[in-house]
C-alpha cells in the first residue's frame, strides 16, 4: 500500500438524542471532516455513517464495514471529529488502538484535538478522552435510567409504540381505530378463542398491527399480557435487555397507575388473565408429547422460506401421533402468510443424515471443517477473554466504590443508613461478578484444550454414531454447527439443497445441490 499520502476513511456517529440536543448533525460533521482532510493533505477513501446509535459498542453497521474495509488494507487512518464518535467504553478504544490499529500500522486521527494515535503522546492523551466520553457514558446512562424510572413511578408510559395508542408529546393518547381492535382482542379471549384463532379471524378480517403486519400469535399473546390496556404502567420487568433479553425477566419492577386512558376495564383485563392461567395449565397438564424436531429452524418452507416448526396429528388408532414439520409463517399467522407445506419428520430428517454423511469425509470439506472449529474457538476464547476483561474491570471499579464507600463512612461524612443503603447492593453485584467470572475461567479452560485434524477425522467418521447417542440438544447443536439451511422441492418430498457453513469449491453460494437420488451435485 502506498504510504505518501495518507488514505483515510472518516467516520461519523450521531445518537438520536445528540442531534435533537446539540445540533450538530450528520451533515455539519461531514462538511466539517471533509474540510479538515483537505487541509492536512489526507486522501479520503470513504465515509461512513451511522445515525441514530449510540457509542457504547460497535454493534453499528457502517462501523463494521469500516472493519472489514480496515482489515482488508483498503485505508491505512481513521479520521473522527472526537473520540467519543468511535466509542464511549476505555477499553473498546485502547483494543481498537492497540491490538487492530498497531498492528497494522494504521491509526486514529482526532480532529477536534488535531490528535494522531500512532505518536506516543497521541496515543496517551486519544486513550485520556477516552476515558472522559466514558464517564460521561455512564453519568448519562444514570441520568436516563433514574428520569425513566421517576416518570414509570408518575405513571407516564417509557416504552415505544403500541397497538391502540398514538405517541404524542411523550404521552400516550388512545386511538380509536386500533383501540377497537385492542377490546376485540380482548373479548374473542374471552369467548375461549386462543392465540392462534384470534390472529386467524384478525388477518382474514383484514386488521394489520402496529407495524401494518399480519397479526402472530406471539403479538397476540403480548397485547393480552399487557396492563397497558386496564390503564396501568409497568416498568424494569427486564434485567439487562440488551443482552438476556426475555431472559432477564425480574419479578422486581414498578407497577402503578398510568396517567394515560384505559382501553379495557380491570375486570375485563383480569378475566383475560384467568383464562389465559387456565389455559396454560390445562397445556402443561395435557403436554405429554416430547417430540424431537432437530431440524426447527433450519429447514424452510418451500413456498415462503421461514422456519419450519413442529405439527403433530392424532392417528386414527389413537396409538401415537404422526408427527411432521410445518411452515412456522402459517402456524403462526395462517393461510393468509403461506400454506402449511407439512413435511414428514422422519423422511425428512433421515435425508438430511444420508446426505451429511456423504459429504463430510471428502478432503476438501475435512480441511474447512477443521478451519472452521479452530475459527470458532479462537472467535470462542476471544469472547470469554473480553467477558472476563470487562468482569475485572466491573470488579475493580465496584471495589473502588466500596473502598470510597467504606473511607467516607468511617470518616463518619454519610451516615449508616446510607452507607448500607449504598453498599449492599454493591456487594451483591461483586459476589455476582466473582461467580461469573469463577464460570468463565473454567470455560476457557476446557475451551483451550487443543483439537488435532486427527481428533476431527474421528468424530466425521463416527458422525452416525455420535448422533444417534446425542442428547435432543446435543443433536439440534450438531446440526447447527454443520448446516446453514436446508431448502426442499416443491414436493416436499425431496432435498433441493443444503447450505453448509463451510464453502464446498462449488460456485453454489456454500450450498450442495441435491439431486433426486439424494446425491451430492458436484
Amino acid at each position: 500500500m502506498n504510504h505518501s499520502k495518507r488514505k483515510v476513511a472518516i467516520y461519523i456517529r450521531v445518537s438520536t438524542e445528540e442531534q435533537a440536543n446539540e445540533g450538530f448533525s450528520l451533515g455539519a460533521q461531514e462538511d466539517y471532516l471533509k474540510q479538515y482532510a483537505n487541509n492536512k493533505g489526507y486522501e479520503v477513501y470513504d465515509i461512513y455513517i451511522d445515525d441514530g446509535y449510540s457509542g457504547k459498542d460497535y454493534n453499528r453497521p457502517e462501523i463494521q464495514r469500516l472493519f472489514k474495509d480496515l482489515y482488508q488494507e483498503k485505508f491505512t487512518g481513521i479520521l473522527v471529529k472526537s473520540v467519543d464518535r468511535i466509542s464511549r467504553r476505555v477499553s473498546d478504544v485502547t483494543k481498537l488502538i492497540d491490538d487492530v490499529l498497531a498492528p497494522r500500522k494504521c491509526y486514529v486521527l482526532v480532529s477536534d484535538n488535531n490528535l494522531d494515535s500512532s505518536t506516543t503522546g497521541g496515543t496517551a492523551f486519544i486513550q485520556l478522552l477516552a476515558t472522559f466520553a466514558e464517564y460521561e457514558r455512564l453519568m448519562i446512562v444514570q441520568r436516563v435510567k433514574a428520569g425513566m424510572s421517576k416518570r414509570a413511578e408518575l405513571g407516564y408510559w417509557n416504552g415505544g409504540h403500541v397497538l391502540g395508542y398514538d405517541v404524542k408529546n411523550k404521552e400516550l393518547k388512545v386511538n380509536k381505530e386500533e383501540a377497537e381492535i385492542v377490546r376485540k382482542i380482548f373479548h374473542l379471549r374471552t369467548e375461549g378463542k386462543g392465540y392462534k384463532s384470534i390472529a386467524l379471524i384478525l388477518n382474514q378480517q383484514g386488521f394489520k398491527t402496529k407495524r401494518g403486519r399480519l397479526f402472530s400469535i406471539g403479538t397476540i399473546k403480548t397485547i393480552l399480557e399487557n396492563p397497558l390496556y386496564m390503564g396501568y404502567c409497568r416498568w424494569g420487568r427486564h434485567k439487562n435487555w440488551n443482552v438476556e433479553r426475555r431472559k432477564g425477566k425480574t419479578d422486581e419492577y414498578k407497577f402503578v397507575k398510568g396517567k394515560h386512558e384505559p382501553i379495557v376495564s380491570e375486570e375485563l383485563w383480569k378475566r383475560v388473565q384467568g383464562v389465559n392461567y387456565a389455559h396454560k395449565k390445562s397445556i402443561s397438564k395435557n403436554r405429554n408429547f416430547n417430540g424431537e424436531f432437530v431440524l426447527s429452524g433450519i429447514l424452510r418452507c418451500p413456498s415462503c422460506g421461514a422456519g419450519m416448526v413442529m405439527c403433530k396429528t392424532k392417528k386414527r388408532d389413537k396409538s401415537g401421533y404422526h408427527l411432521y414439520y410445518m411452515c412456522q409463517a402459517f402456524h403462526s399467522k395462517g393461510k393468509l402468510a403461506c400454506k402449511s407445506n407439512l413435511i414428514r419428520k422422519e423422511g425428512i430428517e433421515e435425508k438430511v443424515l444420508q446426505c451429511i454423511n456423504k459429504i463430510i469425509l471428502i478432503p476438501s470439506i475435512v480441511d474447512k471443517t477443521f478451519e472452521r472449529i479452530q475459527e470458532k474457538k479462537e472467535q470462542g476464547i476471544e469472547r470469554i477473554k473480553n467477558d472476563l476483561l470487562y468482569i475485572n474491570e466491573e470488579l475493580k471499579r465496584k471495589k473502588q466504590f466500596i473502598k470510597k464507600l467504606n473511607k467516607d463512612y468511617f470518616d463518619e461524612k454519610i451516615r449508616v443508613e446510607t452507607y448500607t443503603e449504598l453498599s449492599e447492593p454493591l456487594r451483591e453485584e461483586i459476589d455476582e461478578l466473582e461467580s461469573e467470572k469463577g464460570k468463565l475461567d473454567r470455560k476457557i479452560e476446557s475451551v483451550e484444550i487443543p483439537i488435532t485434524k486427527e481428533m476431527v477425522i474421528k468424530a466425521l467418521e463416527n458422525f452416525t454414531n455420535l448422533y444417534e447417542n446425542a442428547t435432543y440438544e446435543q443433536k439440534k447443536s450438531l446440526l447447527r454447527a454443520i448446516i446453514k439451511k436446508i431448502e426442499v422441492q416443491p414436493n416436499r418430498k425431496e432435498i433441493k439443497g443444503i447450505t453448509y457453513w463451510f464453502d464446498c469449491d462449488n460456485g453454489q453460494d456454500d450450498a450442495l445441490l441435491v439431486s433426486k437420488e439424494g446425491r451430492t451435485v458436484p
